[in-house]
């Protein structure tokens, strides 16, 4: 019922029109197609889906409706002790872009903060402690999805698994791979879009993501300014400190 009132409240929202991503931090269609384009080019691994059999979202172009990156590996859990800070957090600061010359990368406020702290697979490598033998920790692979989300007007990004023998995840198996702080919260299960069969998917909320990118453009450093073509590897920066585990391509890119 809630997700079926989710898609009349987007369906009676009109489309984005005018460009004030600067100022509000969302995105017409347009300047999601010009985001993705760009995040194709840096990264290939990416690509825009056109299959026929998918749902078309009319407002997007039929043969760019959303992204996707397949095969991402996962070879570690994320440690239940490790707090990540939380979008609905008031006082979350994001980290701060700085673009030097052709180079853009992130800047962390506080280099002490475990942003990326996990359990690796060495650490939880089979060991005998008292008699008792740890194993292996499970290799396992995401599909990624990035949609536009006409309500929000801002990008949507969706996760789907798969365990080492190609069986998918269940929905707590996904959940750990995600900060403890954002399950059931900004992380939740829900239909995909494009999905005919409305297959459910994790999810990050997209409620919060204007606020989040804006932050992150407005604190952007040095002589250049943040263009919106480059919003979306911004905003997959962003996204892995949500699934620090999940290995797709982030760090320093090149304009």
């Amino acid at each position: 019922m809630l997700s079926n009132l989710r898609s009349w409240r987007e369906a009676l929202t009109p489309v984005a029109q005018s460009s004030d991503f600067r100022a509000s931090g969302q995105l017409t269609p347009e300047e999601f197609v010009d985001a993705g384009d760009y995040l194709v080019h840096q990264f290939p691994s990416w690509s825009w889906q056109t299959d026929a059999s998918i749902v078309v979202r009319h407002f997007m172009p039929n043969n760019k409706q959303y992204l996707v990156c397949k095969d991402v590996p996962c070879t570690s859990r994320i440690s239940d002790e490790v707090s990540h800070f939380s979008v609905e957090d008031d006082s979350f600061e994001a980290d701060a872009i700085a673009i030097t010359g052709n180079v853009v990368r992130l800047e962390h406020d506080n280099a002490e903060k475990p942003i990326d702290a996990r359990i690796s697979s060495q650490e939880m490598a089979a060991q005998t402690a008292d008699g008792v033998v740890g194993s292996t920790v499970e290799f396992r692979t995401y599909d990624l999805f990035i949609t536009y989300d006409k309500y929000y007007r801002t990008p949507r990004f969706w996760l789907y698994g798969w365990s080492e023998v190609g069986v998918p995840l269940t929905v707590d198996e996904v959940f750990q791979d995600v900060s403890a702080d954002h399950v059931g919260k900004t992380v939740t299960m829900e239909p995909f879009p494009h999905s005919a069969a409305a297959t459910p998917m994790a999810t990050v909320h997209p409620c919060k993501h204007a606020a989040v990118m804006k932050t992150f453009i407005t604190r952007a450093s040095g002589k250049d300014q943040v263009r919106v073509d480059q919003y979306l590897v911004i905003f997959l920066k962003f996204i892995t400190t949500i699934t620090p585990s999940i290995e797709h391509e982030t760090g320093t890119f090149t304009i």
